[in-house]
């Protein structure tokens, strides 16, 4: 009777550490089969955004096309040779509209760090008005100055996929193409008068060298296609005219540039 007693108890002594093993096991694997499933759900969601993500190139290479539109004038005064003369009217010269063209490249070397050159038509002026009261005669003018050149900046640059910022400057090395001058003058009999003329001689220096510095940003819409948009200041560094002209005359202007930019 002992003897069955006591087995009776060893094997349910037996059977209970068991039975606890089996639970302790069962509770270990459905705990580690549920952070598997935790990890798999946050591997998943992390998964799913990538592929949802749209990849953009801010990085690399692309070609833009895009102009600038503002306001231009001049410095000018006499020259300190014996040419030199008063300035008289110009003195009353006004800013004018003006615009620059250009079309190239936009290279990005490093990660902050993007040159652009292409080429550039840029037109700059000036005009001046009179009006007499007792005569009711005009007369007014309008200077357009006309150059292409090749543009080379340096810009430093900042941002992300979608947006991203950039400052810089450089010069434009430019050829001097003409002067367009736009004449409009009326008598006191009321005849009106209009003239367009193009002047290119020798009085005009041939070769300059303008400065150009912006702050801008750039908007991609997709990987392959993006917008610009950078206000400008532009200085033309050497005189429009040859040491011998009368006056010193040096253009200057303001702008927004914008565009189009495609990458490669």
């Amino acid at each position: 009777m002992r003897k069955t007693t006591f087995t009776f108890i060893l094997v349910f002594i037996l059977s209970g550490t068991s039975f606890a093993q089996i639970e302790i096991g069962n509770k270990k694997e459905k705990d580690r089969k549920k952070e598997q499933k935790m990890k798999d759900e946050v591997e998943g969601e992390i998964e799913k955004k990538k592929k949802e993500k749209k990849p953009l190139a801010v990085t690399g290479r692309n070609v833009y096309l895009g102009t600038s539109l503002g306001q231009s004038y001049r410095t000018l005064v006499p020259s300190d040779n014996i040419f030199s003369r008063p300035l008289e009217q110009k003195v009353d010269e006004k800013m004018v509209f003006s615009y620059r063209v250009a079309a190239g490249m936009q290279v990005v070397l490093w990660k902050h760090f993007m040159v652009d050159f292409g080429f550039s038509y840029v037109e700059h002026g000036e005009q001046y008005a009179f009006e007499d009261d007792s005569s009711d005669s005009t007369y007014s003018y309008r200077n357009r100055y006309r150059y292409i050149g090749v543009p080379i900046t340096a810009n430093a640059i900042f941002g992300g996929e979608r947006v991203r910022f950039y400052f810089g400057g450089g010069f434009v090395p430019m050829m001097f193409i003409n002067q367009g001058q736009d004449l409009i003058y009326t008598t006191k009999e009321g005849t009106r008068t209009e003239e367009n003329i193009n002047f290119r001689d020798n009085k005009y220096n041939q070769f300059n060298i303008m400065a150009i510095g912006r702050l801008g940003m750039q908007f991609n819409f997709t990987k392959h296609v993006g917008f610009y948009l950078a206000p400008e200041i532009r200085y033309v560094m050497l005189n429009t005219y040859d040491d011998q002209y009368k006056h010193n005359h040096h253009q200057w202007a303001w702008g927004v540039d914008f565009g189009f930019l495609l990458y490669l």
